[in-house]
């Protein structure tokens, strides 16, 4: 499968920060028709805004001007995903199209440096609520397992306590697909003046963010896939912890594949444990 970065999910993670003119435009390219005639003149007549308009909305979404961003969108618009009738095929295509996104918003220069902040940290604490609090306590899980300090926090009165409780070393790892959680982002902040590393997963891209996450994980957004409601929300967040896992365990990966081993070998060891004895005959 080869995967082309596309220009839809870099509109959607910024939708947010456009102002109505721009939403206007971006509704536009998120849903009109890649083989129709597009070009600057067109556009503005349809949607009755100024050309100028167009050009920051296209210098918003990271490029240099409107001829840069049409050639992009034109040339991700030419993948096209199978048709599909069925539940499953369209379970299927949801996917794809998220892989798609997903592969957009990837840098992998983010993904080594957090992998390099995960080693250089003493203690982890992954944080969310919700949907976004099974990615919190699946990265715990994950890491966990192979020799990472790290715990999982998911109701809101342990998060906000979090910040009373930070140590030298500590990093936050923080989840939230809308950006705006409160008790999340109360913990940031306040970690972030403590001088702690910090690290957001959100599908909302705010340049407010950056001013407390050392690292801002852009994750693709279900909202505008068009069977989104059939995929768990947190999917997109845990494809990103997958990519950071695996670099994290290659470093050192003999080691690391030792204590995986010695880990599964000792939860294995209670299960045989566990079975020893419920089978004692009772007195």
């Amino acid at each position: 499968m080869i995967y082309e970065k596309s220009v839809i999910p870099i509109i959607e993670s910024k939708y947010t920060l456009f102002t109505n003119t721009e939403k206007k435009i971006a509704d536009y390219f998120l849903q009109c028709d890649a083989n129709m005639d597009i070009n600057i003149q067109n556009v503005a007549e349809q949607l009755y805004v100024s050309q100028a308009s167009i050009s920051r909305f296209a210098k918003k979404c990271g490029f240099v001007g409107f001829r840069e961003f049409i050639f992009a969108y034109l040339d991700s618009a030419r993948v096209k995903k199978p048709n599909g009738n069925s539940t499953t095929q369209n379970v299927f295509n949801t996917y794809q199209d998220l892989l798609n996104k997903a592969y957009s918003l990837l840098d992998n220069d983010q993904v080594q440096r957090i992998v390099k902040m995960l080693v250089n940290s003493k203690k982890v604490i992954a944080v969310g609520k919700g949907s976004s609090g099974y990615a919190a306590s699946e990265m715990e899980s994950r890491f966990v397992r192979v020799g990472l300090d790290i715990d999982s926090l998911t109701d809101s009165d342990r998060i906000r306590m979090q910040s009373v409780f930070l140590k030298d070393g500590d990093t936050v790892v923080a989840f939230s697909i809308s950006g705006k959680t409160e008790d999340i982002i109360f913990l940031l902040k306040h970690a972030h003046d403590r001088g702690k590393k910090t690290v957001f997963f959100t599908a909302a891209d705010n340049p407010h963010l950056h001013e407390f996450c050392d690292e801002v994980v852009l994750v693709a957004s279900l909202e505008y896939l068009e069977n989104g409601n059939l995929i768990s929300p947190q999917f997109p967040m845990l494809l990103v912890l997958d990519l950071i896992y695996s670099e994290y365990i290659n470093i050192d990966p003999v080691f690391k594949s030792a204590i995986l081993e010695d880990t599964v070998t000792t939860l294995n060891k209670k299960e045989d444990d566990r079975r020893f004895y419920l089978s004692r005959p009772t007195r």
